[in-house]
Formats: C-alpha cells, structure tokens, sequence
C-alpha cells in the first residue's frame, strides 16, 4: 500500500513501542517492525510528542527497497500505461459509435 498516498492506517506511537519492550512482546513489536531495543529516544521529546521518532523520521531506504518498493514503482508505472490505453480504447469506441 506503499503506492497510495491517501491510505490511512494506524500510526506507529512511541508510548505503544515503548510498552511492548518494557512487556518484551515480541509479537507485537514484530507486527509493527520494531525490534526489542533500549531505543534512547523513547526518553526525548522529539517533534511530535505522541509518535516521537517514529513520526519524525522518513522511511529508511536501503529496507524499504529490500522489501520491494522497487516492485511497487514497477507494477503503478505499467498501471498507469494500461489505464492510458484503456482511455485510449475508449475515446476510438466512442468515435466509432459516433
């Protein structure tokens, strides 16, 4: 759901994170792509006060393309070439019908 700007969906929040690792719930730290660290940060008030350095910082890259962004920019440029020939289709449809 990398590709789609206006998903919405749970925001990872610091107080949560910090939680599981004081719990050492693996399964849930998992589930948001947290390890169970000593996160120094977890003791700053950083920007956003709620979600900290989670909310602050971008996605790091080298993981993100591990994980196959490249996949998504591949697969949203050939759709995007099947929409432009879809309209294209279309607009010879209505020609022919006119």
């Amino acid at each position: 759901m990398t590709d789609d700007p206006f998903k919405s969906g749970q925001l990872i929040l610091q107080m949560e994170v910090k939680k599981y690792c004081d719990k050492k719930d693996i399964d849930k730290l998992k589930k948001l792509s947290m390890h169970c660290i000593e996160n120094a940060w977890h003791k700053i008030e950083f920007c956003e006060v709620e979600r900290g350095i989670h909310g602050a910082t971008p996605v790091e890259m080298l993981h993100a393309i591990q994980h196959g962004l490249h996949e998504y920019l591949i697969a949203s440029f050939f759709d995007q070439r099947k929409e432009k020939k879809q309209k294209k289709e279309t607009r010879k449809n209505r020609e022919y019908l006119s």
